[in-house]
């Protein structure tokens, strides 16, 4: 069934990937990072999914915050999604003036572990073939580094990157003392 003008349910495809990694924007997440800094620790322990299921992803811990994966649904908004929907409307704000992808389907907070990474893998659901993948880091440091294709780099905080991991070996490692946080949008 095609709801979306010919680009399958979600009403996008994603175009032009000839890329690992794109520059968006400059972003000041401290404002998010006061929200996410205010969090309760124990509420990186509450959905595990990523960790249990997701192969390479057992050093990482994850917030859900918002998930809307169909053109028809409505935000279906998880135990956080009320602490960052101001965020999350400010980000889709920002990102409808700086590219034509603003309209937020799913947002998570990803921490990975100090010193640790996440192994080469392949990311592959439909999600990800229609929409584009944008990372803001919360807290980071020069030691993080993310991996695309066998392209390294990393991504500042205050900066919005899109990374184009669909279908590519890309891996994560986090050579710092401390943890790091990025929110992760999927947006189309």
């Amino acid at each position: 069934m095609d709801l979306g003008g010919g680009f399958g349910i979600y009403g996008h495809m994603a175009i032009d990937n000839n890329f690992n990694f794109r520059f968006i924007g400059k972003y000041d997440t401290r404002k998010i990072a006061e929200t996410v800094s205010a969090l309760p620790s124990s509420s990186w322990n509450e959905f595990t999914y990523r960790q249990d299921n997701i192969i390479g992803h057992r050093h990482t811990m994850t917030i859900p915050i918002m998930f809307n994966e169909l053109p028809e649904a409505k935000k279906k908004a998880p135990k956080f999604y009320e602490m960052f929907s101001t965020h999350l409307t400010n980000l889709e704000s920002y990102l409808g003036s700086v590219t034509e992808h603003s309209n937020i389907r799913r947002a998570n907070l990803v921490l990975l572990r100090a010193n640790c990474s996440i192994g080469r893998h392949k990311d592959a659901t439909e999600l990800l073939n229609v929409t584009r993948r944008f990372h803001l880091p919360i807290t980071t440091n020069p030691a993080c580094l993310f991996e695309v294709d066998g392209e390294i780099m990393h991504i500042p905080i205050g900066e919005i990157w899109e990374i184009n991991n669909t279908g590519k070996l890309h891996s994560v490692n986090n050579g710092w003392m401390f943890d790091r946080i990025h929110l992760v949008v999927d947006v189309c």
